[in-house]
């Protein structure tokens, strides 16, 4: 076995480039898919609101920038799958003129939590998940471990896809799943995925790329 660095990025932080790389064991002659991981745009929202899936539309200045420079660094002709929200599909149909647009990469549904203030959120609930992070689920929402099942479900369908040109592709996400692509390894379980996740979670800014090799089979 050798270690192969298989996730570097830069993200564009107004005005300063930050450049971030990880490594996970790999084996020779592994298949390999290459993913272009991007986090939505700024959004139109005030502080400290519970979101969620709520369709938020993202910050037109920054969708307008973002797609600038994501042009000059991204490799032609590449496959976009975003998530249909607002905040992914303006800046996906920036970047593509036909992104295909998968649910499974949505964020996190947070329930009757969307668009409250978190500190209006009943105390007893925060308290309810802080002691379950990985299967409590607000009314109406989903847990992180029902998220890490249909994030993985994607990821397994990926080397699946006949008609991706190549194991090579641009997502177009937010802050959950993406967390889960970039903590996910090869054999892990959803349980796993969500595990490690709410054990140390790694995400990524506002309009962020990285890119990330992973293994699915």
């Amino acid at each position: 076995m050798v270690t192969l660095v298989i996730a570097w990025g830069l993200c564009n932080n107004w005005p300063r480039w930050r450049f971030i790389s990880v490594c996970w064991p790999y084996h020779v002659g592994s298949e390999l898919v290459l993913l272009h991981l991007i986090r939505h745009p700024r959004l139109d929202i005030a502080p400290g609101i519970c979101y969620g899936q709520s369709d938020i539309v993202a910050n037109h200045a920054h969708c307008l920038q973002l797609a600038d420079e994501l042009r000059l660094l991204l490799p032609e002709n590449l496959s976009v799958i975003s998530s249909p929200s607002q905040r992914c599909q303006t800046l996906a149909h920036m970047l593509h003129p036909a992104p295909e647009l998968d649910a499974r990469l949505m964020e996190k549904h947070f329930g009757n939590w969307e668009m409250q203030a978190w500190d209006e959120i009943p105390r007893a609930e925060i308290d309810a998940w802080v002691l379950d992070v990985i299967a409590y689920a607000p009314a109406g929402g989903e847990s992180v471990l029902m998220m890490a099942r249909r994030v993985l479900s994607f990821l397994m369908s990926l080397p699946m896809r006949a008609d991706l040109p190549r194991s090579e592709l641009v997502l177009l996400t937010h802050g959950g799943p993406s967390s889960m692509i970039l903590a996910y390894q090869f054999g892990m379980t959803a349980e796993d995925l969500a595990s490690a996740v709410a054990k140390k979670r790694k995400s990524l800014d506002f309009g962020e790329c990285v890119q990330v090799q992973i293994k699915l089979c």
